[in-house]
């Protein structure tokens, strides 16, 4: 996948937030949303699915690469009221 994933340049659409309760994650409830947010705009011109994550969400970032997300390009989300530690960003995008 070769996109220059800009927010302002892409036809696509945001993935903003998904969060799920520990006691939530592993049942299949953040796939099966994900699914249906792809067949919902898969008919339209919006045809990119992307969203931004964390570097060091781990878990996150294994969960939308099995979903067949790529890492686009990467960024530092500077904020002073977040530890540079966890700075560190993904854009992730997926055709659909």
């Amino acid at each position: 996948m070769n996109l220059c994933l800009l927010p302002h340049t892409v036809i696509g659409t945001k993935l903003q937030r998904i969060y799920l309760d520990q006691s939530l994650q592993g049942k299949g409830i953040g796939k099966t949303l994900i699914l249906w947010i792809e067949q919902v705009y898969r008919t339209t011109e919006k045809s990119t699915l992307w969203l931004e994550v964390m570097d060091t969400q781990h878990q996150a970032l294994r969960f939308y690469e099995k979903l067949g997300f790529k890492k686009v390009s990467s960024f530092s989300f500077d904020s002073e009221y977040m530890y540079e530690s966890m700075r560190g960003m993904y854009r992730m995008a997926k055709e659909i």
